[in-house]
């Protein structure tokens, strides 16, 4: 379930980067959610293994 979101998540921050009003580097637009979001899911399933 939550792969599904940063999927989504990712997908909907790369269509609208261009309505930023900064540039943000494309890499980071593609790994930021993951980098960020995939750590949180490991310390939220923690306490129900």
């Amino acid at each position: 379930m939550m792969g599904s979101y940063i999927a989504a998540l990712t997908a909907f921050i790369v269509v609208n980067a261009g309505n930023f009003p900064f540039q943000i580097p494309q890499f980071i637009i593609w790994l930021g959610p993951t980098v960020i979001l995939v750590p949180l899911s490991l310390y939220w399933s923690k306490p129900y293994k």
